[in-house]
């Protein structure tokens, strides 16, 4: 591979240290939802911080930083500093005043809101009005979470990928905080307690906010805000931003709708779901979302130069990456998903019961960490050729799809037919779009990425069944044997993980030396 991926590599590898830092934090912060609330109260949670979090997820790290960052590398290419402080005072005026507006309509809204997209839950009016009343109280975090991103991207034009990476994990500490600290505090003065988290996910939006003020401040882009419409850097982004949006948010009315469905299904189908998609989430957002992250700017740079060759290769070797560790997490989890469950939720008021439920959800989503390897890689290289019609196209037929397969599969599969549609998505999402892109550029060189796969095929078939023999040395439906199992559990990832590292690097896999080269750099004193 090029000195081009071994830099994405470092560039992902410093996102990736902070996200996992984050993640692991976040799961002990769902590990204490799980134990301290009822099922009741946390479908009602899960489905109130659905749309503030789809809203964040689409006008924050979507759309928002996928705009940005190719516009604000062309403005660092033209040298101009002036320029690029113009350009971050206006955008920081007109989104705040949108982020406002927006946190202020949801609030007023929220009855309308929960009833339009949770629907199933007007037959429990407690449960309704419950999520009613969370959803009120979440709304800012909107606000607060938009800015977020704005310094995200900002900061990772400038390289700077560690800090942002980091601040999730100060909303998870204040999640956790209010959760054990505050829930006790509400119930003595009648209040649900599950209002603490709703309180600390607020909270911890402003605690994410302030971490990065600092950094923003080390590269001379903190700065007050403006209200310059007419700058034309600031119009080239809500270009971008407007069919972006609207391709982002196909992608989260997946989500919203799959909140619906589980909204009929029998109580706990929603945390079921929640619960499964935050192990999922784990290696997407430590490994994928660090990669395609990191290779955006790259990407943006080389079409900023127009020099398409250079934008293939970037594309070639981070899908390569990223197919390289997705393959193995999503393996790794169908096969281990009862002890990973176990481990992770396994006490308090989630009992033996809840446990099928939960990891049979996870065999079923953990498919679509390969899709979504290539989402996150391939829709950049639209994104950095301002080319924001193919992926909206695709993504609404891709809604098609996944709307069917939950029509079809809900009935006789109930939350496991919504596990699978997840799976689905994001699989043909990818097809589509490499096709698309092919059709775009020509020829996309990807032998190597053909032959990496197959590699990591072999590999993860001796991870799996390594794996899966130590796996049953444990006692998973015993909650009491948490160290026991605990202990299980990590021989068996981390025999997995070596196995698969040493296979695949007998059958030539350059993926291994790139990772552990940017690895032994970034240790070396």
């Amino acid at each position: 591979m090029s000195d081009r991926a071994t830099s994405v590599v470092r560039s992902a590898g410093a996102f990736g240290v902070a996200t996992l830092a984050s993640r692991a934090l976040g799961m002990v912060r769902d590990a204490v939802i799980a134990a301290v609330f009822s099922t009741l109260a946390t479908d009602a949670f899960f489905v109130a911080f659905t749309i503030p979090n789809v809203l964040r997820r689409l006008l924050g790290e979507g759309s928002l930083n996928a705009a940005v960052v190719p516009v604000y590398t062309e403005v660092g290419e033209s040298q101009d500093p002036l320029r690029a402080v113009r350009f971050v005072r206006s955008l920081l005026g007109v989104w705040l005043v949108i982020l406002i507006v927006v946190s202020a309509a949801g609030i007023a809204a929220a009855p309308w809101i929960v009833r339009v997209y949770a629907w199933g839950f007007a037959d429990d009016p407690e449960k309704l009005g419950l999520t009613v009343t969370l959803t009120r109280i979440m709304f800012p975090y909107i606000l607060f979470m938009g800015l977020v991103a704005l310094a995200m991207g900002v900061l990772n034009v400038h390289g700077r990928f560690f800090v942002p990476a980091l601040s999730p994990f100060f909303w998870n500490l204040a999640m956790i905080a209010s959760a054990l600290g505050l829930a006790p505090v509400l119930h003595r003065w009648g209040i649900p307690p599950v209002v603490s988290i709703a309180v600390g996910v607020v909270a911890g939006g402003v605690l994410q906010l302030v971490w990065q003020l600092p950094a923003l401040g080390k590269a001379r882009r903190l700065v007050w805000p403006s209200f310059d419409l007419k700058n034309p850097d600031l119009r080239k982004v809500f270009r971008l931003m407007v069919p972006m949006t609207f391709g982002f948010g196909l992608y989260q009315i997946d989500i919203l709708f799959s909140k619906l469905f589980a909204s009929f299904l029998p109580e706990g189908s929603v945390s079921f779901l929640y619960y499964g998609m935050r192990v999922v989430d784990l290696p997407q957002a430590v490994f994928l979302l660090a990669i395609g992250t990191a290779v955006l700017p790259a990407l943006s740079r080389a079409a900023a130069r127009d020099r398409p060759d250079e934008m293939k290769s970037a594309y070639g070797d981070a899908l390569s990456l990223s197919l390289y560790v997705a393959l193995p997490a999503a393996v790794g989890i169908m096969v281990l998903a009862e002890p990973v469950c176990s481990v992770l939720f396994l006490r308090g008021r989630f009992d033996a019961s809840m446990l099928e439920g939960t990891s049979l959800a996870l065999v079923c989503m953990a498919p679509g960490i390969v899709g979504t390897a290539g989402v996150r890689v391939t829709t950049p290289a639209f994104f950095s050729r301002s080319d924001t019609r193919t992926p909206t196209i695709v993504g609404a037929t891709n809604l098609a799809i996944y709307l069917a397969c939950c029509a079809a599969l809900m009935g006789p599969l109930e939350h496991l037919g919504l596990a699978v549609a997840l799976s689905v998505a994001p699989i043909t999402q990818f097809a589509q779009l490499a096709y698309a892109l092919r059709r775009k550029v020509g020829k996309l060189g990807l032998r190597q990425v053909a032959a990496s796969f197959l590699r990591s095929m072999a590999g993860c078939a001796v991870m799996a069944a390594a794996a899966w023999g130590i796996a049953r040395l444990g006692k998973w439906q015993d909650g009491g044997r948490f160290l026991t199992n605990s202990a299980v559990l990590l021989v068996a990832v981390v025999v997995g993980a070596i196995l698969y590292a040493g296979v695949t690097r007998l059958l030539g896999s350059s993926e291994v030396a790139i990772i552990a080269g940017a690895l032994r750099r970034r240790v070396r004193p």
